[in-house]
Formats: C-alpha cells, structure tokens, sequence
C-alpha cells in the first residue's frame, strides 16, 4: 500500500498547472489545503477498519507500517508531519505560485525516491532542483527549506526564497482535521469572477426558457422566479463572499467523524449580515426537539419576495384546477372552504415546521410530536370542525373534540385502535391528540402523546438552525428490527451504553458564518458492519 502511496504524493505535486495571474496579487494565499500526517491517517484508517470489524486489514496495514518506515521515515518522506498546500488565484484559477509542502526526514532518501521513480532530479545554482516528468508539456520545480520540499510547476519564482511561507502559516499547530481547505473568495479575480456568472447565467437562461410538457405560463413564471432567485444567492456569495472552508475530521477521543462546508460574508457586506440573521431567528417549535430522541427534525425557511409573488397566482391556479375535477357540487363547496383556509398560510411562502420521534419506552413504544406554522390556525379550526361533523357516523365517533385543554387551547382526540398492525407496534393502541393555536397545528400519537403535545403547545419560540435533522441509531434499532433482524443486537454491541451512540446529525446554520455540517459518531460504522454480517449469516 505504502509503495503506492509515495508515487501518489508525488503525482499530486506535478500537477499544479502553470498559469500567470494577470491582476495584482494579494500578500495572502488564497488557497491553503492541509493533510494530516501519513501517520494520522494510517491511525485513522487502522481505526475504522477495526470498527468496520476488518482487524485483520488493520494488522496488515500496521505490519506494512513497521517494515517500510525507518528511522530517516519512509523513503525520505517525515510521516509524523502534515502535508500542505498554498497558492494565490490567478485570472484563470490557482497560477504560478501554487507550491505544495512535503515533510522531509531525509533529502538524499527523498531524491533516491525521486530516482526510482525515473524522477532525475537537477540542482541549479540557486538549491533548485528541477525535473520534468515523462509525457509532461512543463518541468516541476523544488526546493528544500524549513524540513520540507517546496514544490511548484512551471514557474520557479513562486519558490524563491523570499516568497517561501513557514509550514507555521500553511499547516498551524492548532489545526488537527483530516483534511481542510480554505478558499478566500474575495481574492478571486473579478474578471475570473464575472467569467463564471456570465456561463451560470446562459445555463440559467437555457433553463428558464425550456417549457416543461403541460406547463402553465404561471408555472413557468413561477419557475423563472425560483431560478432568478438561486442565481441571485450565488452572485452575492461570489461578490461578498469571504473564506469558503471545508473540514473533514476524524476525533477519535469522541468518537465522532464531521464534515463541515462554511463559507463567510466580507464584513460590512448584506451577506455578512443576512448570515448573522440566520443565527437569531426563531421558530415556533425550536423547544419541541428532544436530546434524546430517536429523530429530530426541524426546517425554518422563507422564500424571497420575488418568489412568493409567483407562488400566489401559481396556487391559485392549482387549486380552480383540482376544483373543476370535483363535479358534486356539496363535495365542492366543501373542498372550497378548505382551500380558503389554508391557502393564506401556503401563500406566505415560509417553512416552520418540527418533528420529534422519541423512544422507545420500557413498554417498547414510541412517541411522536409534530408541529406546523398556521396563518389564521383558528379559522382553520373552524373549517375542520365543520369538516368533522360531516363525516360518516362510525367515522365521527372515533373523533372527540376538545377531549382536553391546555391553557385556552383545545385538544382533540382520534381513536386509533384501527391502526395497523406495524403502527399498533410502533405507538401502541394509544390516542392521537390535535390541536390548533392561532400560529400552528400541533400533532402527537403515542404511549405519552398527550403530555408530549402539552409541552409542545405550552413551548416557547427559540432561536435554532434553519434546517437540522438528527436521529440516534441506538434509538431506532428497534424500528430496523422488522427489515433487519439483527439490528437491536448489533446496537447493544455497538453503542453499549453510551446514550449518545449511533447519533447522525445534519445542520444548516448561520452566525459567524454558514454553515453546512455532518457528523456522525464513529461507532456507525461498527453497527452498519455488524447488521451486514447478521444478514449474511441469514442468506
């Protein structure tokens, strides 16, 4: 493995493509990407194979470790040190003074490599080496300095001694991720910038041109405005966009493998400060979410102006369309006022929703709470009452309005000892409860639907991410079991007793900056590999 990991650290280095900036180029890089240490990664990768129950790869992965890395490293490259990438962002991408950072333990096992690759290298009088790959159009350039190999293609200046960054500005101490990548946006070129706009904006136009079969001119508006509005959110990003950040991490002290995307606002930009507004808003059911839930889930969205003033006249349209389909005209006049009701809430062109599945219970059993933003959410009430009431006798008596109270808000009652077979395992053979507040609809069913409904209704508004969805494996094995059998064992091997085992969590955030990250805890992996070699062992 190590023996081809060697050539592909080299191969990264000559592929930095030559490329004059044309504009002046800022002092910082605009581009840095570290790698953790082949070390770190090799502990990594040991780690996971043994969680993924592949113990005897990770001994051949160890054992190819001790033959191969001496006291010089291996082959000359120092794989207790990160490796690193810089470059400023030329008129046509990373130019010239890309230079990739190579730890050395060794400089004469390092050109030995080099020499077994069919690699010469040729020092100049200036301690550059230089060599040209075969079949390469350039030579590739390098230079020894601060226990690294300084590495560029095409143009040596960019690794002139007064140009070299310390690995301390490239690779800090406090950065411990797998890998991260930075990009600062606000260095990229505006020609460059406008160049990519510009093609965005034709596959744009292309897009909003081409009519789709049985598509209404207000469809089509409204898919116009839809389109301008995302091309809108990306031109603010690449005109006050800050630093883009990616982080790909492995903490193996939690447990816990993430990934994160952010990227940032110039300061004193409407970017800077729509993301710091993220940070603050509140939704109606920030408080309904549960730490110990087997899932989470909760969207907090507004559409643009432009957009919501299409949406309109597009939900008009759908809604005299699936009218005239109704041709009893009692059924009619019903689904009318039912439309009336809900159509201003559809119409405000906002997200607030929630939704929390927790347990299970000693019994086995689960809860389920949810909850939907309502404009007028009496005048909705109303027209289900009144809904209600014409249902079929046997339909009506499942159905008990204002069976409870919570403060001034009624709560009404569903009898579901109908439920199937699967949803009478799932939730017992307990009630559903409903009730409308003048801002929501609120829902629960389940072994402690009535009181987790209470709670909701009496919750107050908090601030939370827009979009975040989470779910605990240990939680839901449960559930698996009816499609895979071994689910709950290989949850009680897996996770133990860590209450926390077998989170996945997913956020879109704002603040600083937004921010887009995934994180699971590492033990997934055994549990996913624990249920396959279950299912197997049933094939």
């Amino acid at each position: 493995m190590f023996q081809r990991v060697v050539p592909a650290v080299i191969v990264l280095c000559l592929v930095a493509v030559p490329v004059r900036a044309a504009e002046k180029e800022s002092s910082s890089p605009g581009v840095i990407v570290r790698i953790q240490s082949i070390d770190g990664l090799i502990d990594n990768v040991k780690y996971l194979a043994a969680l993924a129950g592949q113990e005897d790869k990770a001994r051949e992965i160890e054992g190819l470790i001790k033959s191969k890395a001496g006291p010089k490293g291996l082959q000359g490259i120092d794989t207790k040190r990160p490796l690193g990438l810089y470059g400023k962002i030329g008129a046509q991408g990373i130019d010239s003074t890309g230079v990739i950072l190579l730890p050395i333990a060794d400089e004469k096992a390092f050109l030995d490599l080099l020499g077994q690759l069919n690699l010469k290298a040729d020092k100049g009088d200036d301690d550059v080496y230089t060599t040209t790959p075969e079949k390469s159009p350039f030579p590739v350039y390098f230079r020894f300095a601060n226990q690294y190999a300084y590495v560029t293609a095409g143009d040596k200046s960019a690794i002139d001694k007064g140009k070299l960054l310390t690995p301390a500005q490239v690779l800090p101490a406090d950065e411990t991720a797998v890998t991260s990548a930075s990009i600062h946006i606000d260095q990229i070129p505006e020609g460059l910038k406008q160049i990519a706009l510009t093609q965005f904006e034709l596959q744009l136009a292309n897009a909003k041109d081409k009519k789709e079969p049985n598509e209404t001119p207000t469809q089509h508006e409204l898919k116009g405005q839809m389109l301008d509005a995302i091309f809108g959110r990306i031109t603010t990003v690449i005109k006050d966009g800050g630093e883009l950040k990616l982080h790909v991490d492995l903490d193996r002290k939690t447990d816990e493998l993430a990934i994160e995307l952010s990227v940032a606002g110039k300061p004193g930009t409407k970017l800077a400060a729509g993301i710091a507004e993220m940070a603050q808003a509140k939704s109606l059911f920030g408080g309904l979410l549960s730490s110990d839930a087997a899932m989470n889930v909760m969207v907090h969205a507004t559409l643009p102006e432009d957009v919501r003033k299409a949406l309109a006249p597009a939900l008009d349209e759908g809604f005299r369309k699936e009218l005239e389909k109704e041709k009893d005209e009692a059924k009619r006049a019903e689904a009318e006022k039912v439309i009336k009701a809900i159509e201003p809430t559809l119409k405000t062109g906002e997200v607030d929703a929630g939704f929390s599945l927790r347990g299970p219970s000693k019994s086995g059993h689960y809860t389920v709470v949810a909850g939907i933003k309502l404009k007028d959410g009496e005048a909705i009430e109303k027209v289900a009452r009144d809904v209600l009431t014409k249902l079929p006798e046997a339909d009506r008596a499942k159905i008990k309005l204002d069976a409870e109270t919570a403060g001034s808000v009624k709560i009404h009652r569903v009898d579901a000892k109908d439920l199937d077979e699967k949803a009478r395992k799932t939730f017992g053979e307990n009630p559903v409860y409903f009730a409308f507040r003048s801002d929501a609809l609120l829902l629960a069913a389940g072994e402690d639907g009535l009181s987790a409904l209470k709670e909701a209704l009496s919750a107050q508004p908090k601030a939370t991410a827009p979009v975040r969805a989470e779910l605990s494996l240990a939680h839901l094995a449960p559930l698996m079991a009816a499609q895979q059998k071994g689910a709950p064992a290989a949850a009680r091997t897996a996770f133990a007793n860590d209450k926390d085992g077998g989170k996945i969590r997913l956020t879109l955030q704002g603040g600083k900056a937004l921010k887009v990250r995934f994180d699971m805890k590492a033990s997934v992996v055994k549990f996913l590999s624990l249920v396959e070699k279950n299912e197997k062992a049933e094939q």
